[in-house]
């Protein structure tokens, strides 16, 4: 087992043991449709434990660890099978992680902390953007005025800008072979 650190918040802790090591090695899914993204040493970690006695795995807020092998979350989307769950990253970057048999209720409420978290995260986002969309620069108050007269602007533009640039355009090639 790998050492942890004193002040780590864990969310989750379990031990798979050796036959569902091979269950999730073995498993169709993995193989077939994610094993392209499935980091490879994750893989070699839980064949290198299959045989033995088992293998720890810990999920964080911030990390995953199966065995020796751990990863930061840079994702919060998580799916939960029945005998594994998958951390979704960006870039198609998939993360599964062996489960101990009955433990979906475990891995459902980490994968609803793991939604909650989002939801936190883009709640955060849109408040930034809102307090930067507040302040009175002249980039926020010309998108103002575009999103609130977008058809007056539309109109201005095609109507007015355009003719008005092909007739200086026009007096401008006057004036130089003239």
């Amino acid at each position: 087992m790998v050492k942890r650190f004193k002040d780590e918040v864990i969310l989750a802790r379990w031990v798979v043991d050796a036959a569902a090591l091979r269950d999730f090695l073995r498993e169709p899914q993995i193989r077939s449709k994610w094993y392209t993204n499935v980091p490879k040493d994750l893989l070699k970690e839980c064949e290198k434990h299959a045989t033995g006695a088992g293998l720890e795995v810990v999920v964080r807020k911030d990390a995953v660890f199966v065995g020796e092998w751990g990863t930061s979350n840079w994702s919060f989307e998580v799916q939960v099978h029945e005998t594994w769950m998958l951390f979704m990253g960006d870039e198609g970057y998939h993360v599964p992680v062996p489960l101990v048999p009955g433990a979906r209720a475990e891995a459902e409420r980490i994968a609803a902390i793991y939604a909650a978290l989002e939801e936190q995260a883009h709640l955060e986002a849109q408040r930034q953007f809102d307090e930067e969309r507040a302040i009175p620069t002249w980039n926020n108050r010309l998108l103002l005025f575009v999103e609130t007269h977008f058809a007056w602007f539309v109109l201005g533009f095609f109507f007015v800008l355009i003719p008005l640039l092909v007739l200086l355009l026009g007096f401008l090639r006057g004036d130089i072979s003239g």
